[in-house]
């Protein structure tokens, strides 16, 4: 160990044990006086606050810089030519780098190395990124990395409707995040039309998918999608607060409370007329007076605390 004395550094890893975790001490890295805080700068070097075996600690406290790895014959790792890199130094490196060893790092262990490889993926010529992001979200080696290449993509293609299509066969994958992750894209593009694929998502069987879909279509505002949104409230037979309420976002957003009034009125599932009175709450709209008389007590009691909770005084005597 370099130095000597009772404190200092040691190496450790954490290891399973049953439901919990286990410390694992390794080899020592520095023996001298306690060490009360460590620091790893940008470049790479670790320095840490040793305040030595005395307690004049004003007169005796040093600020040293650890040697990674330790001189030959005084450590562990004595034989490494040169430290490892670091993820500071190598997220420097990446303007120089290749597409090909940018990809190979969307599944880089430091979350952060692997962020700042796809961001500058994503801001290369357009047919040098989009179809190695699409590669990468198809076949990625991982979740992480396949996430990785699905958000580039979509961000690669947020401004383009054609290209955005290219993110829809994502909806038929097995993991509801990779479902869930492009209806978000899709909701963040410059689509002038739902898509149908973002249509059919409503009725995914994963609620995180289906929440994500009731979202997009409610950052989308286009017109013409009441109809599939009433079905999917009328598909709420569970009565999920949470879809009904990113339903009900949606429906605010999408259609007048004129409209969503006439349509729902004569919708036979109570939970759409449901659905659409919170929709009708959210603008403070007079046209939930209409349901006061709903034959489903659920749906005529939130149109009452709709109007007294706003308030909508304008209707009040209803």
């Amino acid at each position: 160990p370099q130095g000597e004395g009772k404190g200092g550094l040691v190496q450790w890893t954490v290891a399973r044990s049953g439901m919990s975790y286990q410390f694992k001490i390794g080899q020592d890295v520095w023996r001298g006086g306690a060490v009360m805080a460590l620091a790893a700068s940008p470049a790479g070097p670790v320095y840490f606050a040793d305040w030595g075996e005395s307690v004049d600690v004003h007169r005796r406290s040093k600020v040293r810089k650890l040697t990674w790895p330790a001189p030959s014959g005084q450590g562990p790792d004595a034989s490494a030519k040169t430290p490892p890199e670091t993820p500071e130094t190598l997220i420097q490196r990446l303007p120089g780098l290749s597409i090909r060893e940018l990809k190979s790092l969307l599944d880089h262990p430091a979350p952060r190395v692997a962020l700042r490889a796809r961001q500058q993926l994503e801001g290369m010529r357009f047919q040098d990124s989009m179809e190695t992001l699409l590669q990468v979200a198809r076949r990625g080696n991982g979740l992480s990395e396949r996430l990785h290449g699905l958000r580039g993509a979509g961000a690669v293609a947020r401004q383009d409707a054609v290209r955005l299509n290219e993110l829809s066969p994502f909806r038929n994958d097995s993991e509801p995040v990779i479902r869930a992750v492009a209806a978000t894209l899709l909701g963040e593009g410059a689509l002038t039309e739902a898509p149908p694929s973002l249509r059919r998502t409503l009725a995914d069987e994963a609620l995180p998918v289906r929440l994500a879909a009731a979202a997009a279509l409610a950052r989308l505002r286009l017109p013409g999608i009441l109809p599939d949104l009433l079905e999917a409230a009328s598909r709420n037979n569970e009565r999920s607060p949470l879809i009904r309420g990113s339903l009900a976002h949606a429906m605010s957003r999408t259609a007048s409370a004129p409209v969503l009034a006439e349509t729902a009125l004569a919708h036979p599932a109570a939970e759409a007329r449901l659905t659409v009175v919170h929709a009708l709450r959210r603008t403070a709209a007079r046209e939930a007076a209409a349901f006061l008389t709903d034959q489903d007590p659920m749906v005529a009691a939130e149109a009452a605390r709709a109007i007294y909770d706003m308030p909508v005084r304008s209707v009040f005597p209803a």
